[in-house]
């Protein structure tokens, strides 16, 4: 996902995902319930499907690259598991709750809001990898020989790895996007980049430890980037889902109340045909309280999610 040009469907890994033992696809987008972030939606904050917040629960605890982190976000991101056989050594990093589920991607290329995305939404029960380390020794995804365009290393071309390989994917282009990880600040009449989640310490992490070195390692992620009220976004969570279905309803109501308030504006009844002045008064000050009563019911309800 490029910013600002829509969602463009994700490359295809090909053969290096079969190579691997990988399996993916590109065609679906992870979305998770538990850990939805908070974004800006056309009628104020709402939680986005694909937009995800894992914190210490949901990180590898015992792997170095993610032991230290206390939050990484994704964006549309994809679903990674172990496949072939014999399977790879497939070591999760980033695993979302059992409220997730995957979904097509194709619903994140609607001209919708985010609350679109929770029609529909079932939670599996399943927990998908985000972020995984592999290991073994995967065969060439070019058995034959170095790609088109490729030159073939001095040595030889290898068939397989002669040693245990270290790959870390993740499933998601856009880790470093700037505006998934920081904010910007004015300081001394420029513009800085303060992070709020770890996702450029992951990056630093595993480029340390790819190097053969994790002596950084531990000096980062132990900033607090976001401490939440745990019990107090819990508590969101269940009166979001308990009343998203009234609040999509009203919306709706509320929408189809000024298309009509539209058309009577316009001096057209259902036919097309002009209304006499009289009949077109009555019913123009019949919708405009008919609208004031939607408004005022999707105040009351955003005021008794906040309660």
């Amino acid at each position: 996902e490029q910013p600002g040009d829509g969602f463009r469907e994700a490359p295809d890994l090909g053969p290096l995902a079969a190579a691997w033992g990988v399996a993916f696809d590109p065609g679906k987008v992870v979305v998770d319930a538990r850990h939805a972030l908070t974004v800006q939606g056309t009628a104020g904050p709402v939680r986005h499907l694909g937009f995800l917040g894992f914190g210490p629960e949901a990180l590898a605890a015992d792997d170095p690259l993610t032991a230290t982190l206390e939050l990484i976000t994704f964006a549309t991101a994809g679903s990674l598991a172990p496949a072939g056989d014999p399977a790879p050594r497939f070591e999760p990093l980033v695993t979302t709750s059992a409220e997730s589920a995957l979904m097509d991607a194709a619903r994140f290329a609607e001209p919708t809001g985010p609350e679109a995305l929770f029609e529909g939404f079932a939670p599996g029960g399943e927990r998908h990898v985000l972020a995984a380390r592999l290991g073994g020794r995967p065969a060439s995804a070019w058995p034959a020989g170095p790609p088109p365009g490729a030159t073939a290393p001095a040595d030889g071309h290898l068939a397989a790895a002669s040693e245990d390989a270290q790959i870390i994917l993740v499933a998601d282009t856009d880790l470093l996007a700037d505006p998934l990880w920081t904010r910007g600040a004015g300081f001394g009449g420029a513009r800085v980049l303060e992070a709020w989640a770890g996702n450029g310490d992951f990056v630093l992490n595993a480029l340390d430890l790819l190097g053969g070195s994790d002596a950084l390692v531990a000096l980062r992620g132990r900033a607090s980037f976001l401490r939440p009220f745990e019990r107090v976004e819990e508590l969101r969570r269940r009166a979001d889902a308990r009343l998203r279905a009234e609040q999509v309803a009203l919306e709706r109501e509320l929408e189809a109340t000024e298309q009509r308030l539209f058309e009577l504006q316009s001096g057209r009844d259902e036919a097309g045909s002009p209304l006499p002045s009289a009949g077109q008064a009555a019913e123009l000050a019949r919708f405009r309280e008919e609208r004031a009563r939607v408004r005022r019911e999707v105040r009351d309800l955003r005021r008794e999610l906040d309660r």
